[in-house]
């Protein structure tokens, strides 16, 4: 059983560093995107050197604040993952959390499960695993797999939770069924 929970913390780390850099890239694309069809229609001044060439880095640090400030859930969540990051600006985990925060509040599963994240590791708040699981639920109950895997493996584990073996399958097999490799593993 040591192994196996051995096993499930290693995956769990190395998972969760992947899906933080694919949020990231999602989030990224999406707002190039943005930007990219807000300038479809108007004529492209021949010093751009691509139909596709997006705002620079200040402005759109500058378009993102702006969004998150207006109360936009996916605005908040990128400010938050860059600020985290350093990406754009100096990396602030406690500025990360606020961020992340506005954008829980209005529901972003991403957003709560950041934050789960966050308050496991003690990163930008104090470590808190009972609010950890609080906001990983959130997630997970909206069908977010990397959500429903970590409240596997805090049931697992009996992180901010009671040690709950049932509990901790049933969630690793709500992940599962969605195709995520981790939990699939988790219960064989």
């Amino acid at each position: 059983m040591k192994l196996l929970r051995s096993k499930i913390i290693c995956i769990t780390v190395a998972v969760l560093a992947a899906v933080f850099a694919q949020a990231q890239t999602n989030t990224i694309t999406s707002l190039a995107a943005k930007a990219e069809n807000s300038q479809n229609g108007s004529s492209v001044d021949s010093g751009v050197k691509s139909a596709n060439a997006t705002l620079s880095e200040k402005e759109s640090m500058t378009t993102l604040r702006k969004n998150a400030e207006g109360e936009n859930a996916d605005a908040q969540f990128e400010l938050g993952q860059r600020y985290m990051d350093g990406d754009g600006v100096a990396t602030n985990a406690v500025e990360a959390v606020k961020w992340w925060l506005k954008a829980a509040q209005q529901g972003h599963a991403a957003a709560q499960f950041k934050l789960g994240i966050c308050y496991a590791n003690g990163s930008g708040v104090e470590k808190d695993e009972t609010e950890a699981v609080e906001w990983c639920r959130k997630a997970a109950e909206q069908g977010f797999s990397d959500a429903q895997y970590m409240l596997g493996v805090c049931y697992g584990n009996g992180s901010g939770v009671k040690k709950d073996e049932a509990e901790a399958v049933e969630w690793y097999r709500k992940a599962a069924e969605q195709g995520y490799a981790p939990a699939q593993y988790a219960i064989g």
